[in-house]
């Protein structure tokens, strides 16, 4: 499903999981509010999602492990990362959720993303150091962590 840029406005609906065989969901750049349905983050064969430049609010929490791209830039998501998010997210490739107001520490957890090309965590509020377990990360073409506490 690829609907950028076509003004859509209001809140994802859990209706959506009915389309059961959905890849990818495509909605960037819209006016799209609210949180993203469990059902939405658990469809069994997504593999992608952008959502950037919405106004989403959540967490990121509750997505299936074997999505393989994430793009929630530039959105209100908030709150902080469990210690066990790596763990929960190993098939990622792509985790795009910059400029957001998430924060608290990175979880050292974040290295068991063993296929991880790209993870973008600037401007948030996190703090602290980048766990050495980030280091470990073979597949690791782009970090970015900038602007944060």
């Amino acid at each position: 499903m690829e609907l950028p840029r076509v003004n859509l406005s209001g809140t994802l609906s859990a209706e959506i999981s009915i389309l059961s065989e959905l890849q990818f969901i495509d909605l960037s750049e819209n006016s799209i509010e609210g949180e993203i349905p469990l059902e939405i983050k658990q469809l069994p064969k997504l593999r992608g999602i952008n959502l950037a430049y919405n106004k989403i609010h959540g967490t990121l929490q509750g997505f299936r492990p074997s999505l393989s791209i994430l793009n929630v830039s530039h959105n209100e998501l908030d709150g902080t990362l469990t210690s066990d998010f790596g763990e929960e997210t190993s098939y990622w490739e792509v985790l795009d959720a910059s400029y957001n107001m998430m924060g608290g520490l990175l979880p050292p957890s974040l290295g068991k993303m063993s296929i991880l090309k790209v993870l973008d965590f600037g401007y948030n509020q996190f703090y602290g150091t980048i766990p050495p377990s980030v280091g470990e990360l073979k597949d690791l073409k782009g970090l970015f962590l900038n602007d944060n506490r």
